[in-house]
């Protein structure tokens, strides 16, 4: 039976929404996907309490940041982690098209103030968390709001300009797949935290830009919690850290035992930066040193050395292609884009695993550049539409399955009346199973498109019925 906790919170809710003037009841082991913490931004903001959680006692808060999506499937997903490691769990979804950088830090941090007084936590341990865009604003937080002192990125590379705003008392955690765009920049990260004297943790695993696997998840949080006791944000827990250091060793060693060397080696690192100074780390120390002489380490290493020069050389050549053809709107390189991806996706069958994940990452890479120049030619005071049209046409290639790409051609296709190309990627879009027909019927600048008799037959050919008859096919005796 679940515990109810009753928070009366009339005064704090009169401050922010004049209607409210009633005592909210926060059940715990229970996601609740919308406080009513809305302001003029319309944020939804969701909160999980722990199974066991009490007023007795101050507790850490996860501030997960969602880039829009589900609230409540982000909730869940970090639910089993924050229940295990006692974690406040609040999430915020944050449209990044509808919202500018500096209203969404504004809200953020109106909504962790909220969460202050509402709840008994302890103001030393508050951390922010998101994937990918929703990652990327999060470690913006602990160098721009001053209660947020440690950041979990899962599934991005901060740039270094962001890196740079993080200080020696922030503690930052990152957790990414091998397969994912931004684990090379990553990997270079850690030399600069090194540098700057910023506590870290970095965690990799076999992946692509997905969410981490709860293992890893796991690995995030804890990593969070000792790197907290580590710095005296959080009281030491001998046991915690023995029986963590423990699960660290056999992580390392499973490792090892997958013939991962490279990865063990790595991961052993990162072990004596994060557990050096609580507990004796002579067994990591020695298994670390073991690593090395493994057999398989130096090949390893200069295999991985080769793909990271390749890959540096492959992304600055798609990057210079994708703005030569905005710059002169040539249409016609899409069939080399074409090529390109399908050598990308043909790599997945590689049997160097080296390899099989450049192509991976480099899939990612071409999609990500894309919507890099979507959102920055969006921002134009006059954005150029034919760019955005080449752009929009690249990612059906690039993401083929996503089918509001195909929606955005026709869309901005319609616009300037080039009513052949609308219908080609219409039918490409209903090849593929779409059946929104009211979208279809609702499309922005299609006004004279959705009308016209060709438009009208595609629909009725993949979706059974169109809105708009068909003129009837003339007999031919009576031509």
């Amino acid at each position: 039976m679940k515990k109810v906790i009753a928070c009366l919170l009339l005064a704090l809710l009169w401050g922010l929404h004049p209607g409210w003037s009633q005592e909210i009841k926060l059940s715990v082991g229970v996601v609740i996907d919308s406080l009513p913490l809305e302001d003029s931004l319309a944020t939804r903001t969701g909160l999980y309490l722990p199974t066991n959680f009490s007023t007795a006692r101050k507790w850490p808060l996860l501030y997960v940041i969602g880039d829009g999506g589900d609230m409540r499937q982000v909730l869940r997903y970090y639910r089993n982690v924050a229940e295990s490691n006692g974690y406040v769990l609040a999430a915020s979804a944050y449209s990044s098209d509808s919202l500018s950088l500096t209203r969404q830090i504004v809200q953020i941090g109106s909504n962790l103030e909220v969460l202050a007084q509402m709840l008994p936590l302890d103001v030393q341990r508050i951390s922010a968390s998101g994937f990918g865009e929703g990652g990327q604003l999060a470690a913006l937080l602990p160098g721009l709001i001053r209660s947020v002192k440690a950041v979990l990125v899962l599934g991005a590379a901060p740039p270094e300009s962001v890196l740079n705003t993080l200080r020696s008392h922030n503690d930052f955690v990152g957790i990414i797949g091998r397969g994912d765009f931004g684990y090379p920049d990553l990997r270079d990260a850690d030399g600069m935290l090194q540098g700057k004297k910023t506590p870290h943790f970095l965690g990799y695993y076999d992946g692509g830009h997905q969410w981490p696997p709860e293992p890893e998840l796991e690995r995030g949080v804890q990593a969070l919690t000792l790197l907290a006791m580590k710095a005296g944000r959080a009281d030491p827990d001998p046991e915690y850290i023995r029986d963590r250091y423990v699960a660290y060793l056999r992580y390392v060693n499973e490792l090892r035992a997958a013939g991962e060397a490279l990865l063990a080696f790595d991961q052993a690192e990162q072990g004596l930066d994060l557990f050096g100074g609580m507990l004796p780390t002579d067994s990591l120390k020695t298994l670390r040193k073991a690593f090395r002489k493994m057999p398989g380490y130096g090949a390893q290493k200069r295999e991985a050395a080769r793909i990271w020069n390749k890959e540096q050389v492959q992304r600055m050549d798609m990057d210079l292609s994708l703005e030569e053809d905005l710059a002169t709107f040539n249409l016609k390189n899409l069939g080399w884009w074409s090529y390109q991806m399908e050598q990308l996706k043909n790599a997945r069958s590689n049997p160097n695993a080296e390899e099989r994940r450049l192509g991976q990452r480099m899939e990612g890479f071409v999609n990500a550049l894309a919507d890099d120049y979507i959102r920055l030619i969006r921002l134009d005071a006059v954005p150029d539409y034919d760019a955005l049209i080449l752009l929009y046409m690249l990612k059906t290639i690039t993401d083929p399955d996503a089918w509001g790409n195909y929606l955005k051609v026709i869309s901005l296709t319609a616009k300037y009346d080039d009513f052949g190309t609308a219908l080609y990627y219409l039918e490409e879009l209903l090849k593929k199973g779409y059946q929104d027909k009211a979208a279809l019927y609702g499309l922005e600048h299609t006004a004279l498109l959705r009308i016209s008799p060709e438009y009208n037959a595609l629909i009725a050919k993949y979706l059974g019925e169109a809105r708009y008859g068909q003129p009837e096919a003339s007999d031919p005796e009576n031509r």
